[in-house]
């Protein structure tokens, strides 16, 4: 273990009571194995990704919730050789997370924000579950569009199919309006809360056309469709636990549901927009700012098929001065980070050189 992996497991090995459901399960071994483990032993550590994300889960009753993350698991370890430029998922997420959970404790982030680091468990792990709906549909969008223009010669235009699916899950059980709101209208109500400039419904009718939802390609975005699966499987789990409203005091109330739930998948919602006007001010919206960071500052050990190994754990590292995040990285990488995260406002953090 070396480079930010060391640094991550030395800040975490005294904080895990917090994630832990059961003092029987070895949490501190399998974190110090998954971050040991080279990210070329793919299977291996998604594998140990996916046991440590129940886990942490475990806590709450959401251990189950991880299933989602097993299908991208799988699919990502059959598809190198379809699509090589695609990278890892499943690790990246707990990575993620843990990172985060750091940045949680050290900037004391939980004592400022009700119920933080149960929402971060959420967000930290499953923010990206929704993934194999926005590769099956660059897949299917890749054949349609060279058989339309090049047997039919005619402009290629293409309705992801991940739009048929999505519709059938929007409208909530855990909601106290008559008629049901659905998944879009309690996020954009969440996100202009926030002061994030976007409509969720504008960006999901755009998304199941075909069309561009920001300044990037045209694609099924994973964060929007993750948002949505993760609603409807806890609105799922919420139904069948307190099906009357009867339960106040176990944590399956509605309104946990309509306020830290909706934290949650509002965060993920964005988290991989990049509208040129869109902000994240950790002022207004702690959540979803920590998850934009953390998912775009979390970019070793993610192997591709050009790249087994992914970016080395040793040109990342961080550490914490006057409460402040001061992430470290090689030269080459300091403007790309920087550019990336130039849309996250008022967190203390700086980009600085990693010394040799």
């Amino acid at each position: 273990m070396n480079g930010i992996n060391k640094t991550l497991f030395e800040q975490i090995e005294d904080e895990l009571d917090l994630l832990k459901y059961s003092y029987n399960y070895p949490l501190k071994d399998k974190i110090k194995e998954f971050l040991e483990l080279e990210a070329d032993d793919y299977e291996r550590r998604q594998n140990l990704a996916l046991d440590i994300s129940s886990e942490i889960l475990q806590r709450h009753s959401k251990e189950h919730l991880p299933w989602i993350a097993n299908k991208l698991a799988n699919l990502e370890r059959n598809l190198q050789d379809i699509q090589p430029y695609q990278r890892d998922h499943v690790c990246h997420s707990l990575l993620t997370f843990l990172l985060g959970f750091v940045i949680i404790i050290k900037l004391g982030l939980a004592k400022k924000y009700h119920d933080f680091h149960f929402q971060w468990k959420l967000a930290g792990t499953l923010h990206d579950v929704g993934y194999p709906l926005e590769i099956t549909d660059s897949l299917n969008r890749d054949f349609f569009s060279d058989y339309d223009e090049n047997v039919l010669e005619i402009i290629p235009e293409f309705n992801p199919m991940a739009g048929n699916y999505l519709t059938r899950y929007l409208e909530l059980y855990t909601t106290n309006q008559s008629p049901k709101r659905n998944i879009l209208d309690i996020i954009n109500l969440r996100l202009q809360d926030w002061k994030i400039k976007t409509d969720a419904k504008e960006i999901f009718l755009k998304m199941i056309k075909g069309k561009k939802i920001d300044s990037g390609q045209k694609r099924t975005d994973h964060g929007i469709t993750s948002a949505i699966l993760v609603m409807k499987a806890i609105d799922r789990l919420y139904e069948k636990v307190n099906p009357n409203q009867t339960i106040n005091n176990s944590g399956w109330t509605f309104s946990n549901m309509e306020n830290q739930i909706t934290n949650v998948c509002a965060s993920i919602f964005v988290h991989n927009i990049n509208k040129n006007s869109l902000q994240w001010n950790f002022n207004d919206a702690p959540l979803a700012t920590l998850l934009k960071l953390c998912d775009e500052l979390q970019d070793w050990s993610r192997p591709k098929k050009d790249n087994e190994k992914g970016e080395l754990p040793t040109n990342y590292n961080f550490k914490f001065e006057n409460e402040k995040l001061i992430f470290l990285v090689n030269k080459q990488k300091k403007n790309n980070i920087e550019k990336k995260i130039g849309k996250v406002i008022n967190f203390p953090i700086s980009i600085e050189i990693l010394s040799s």
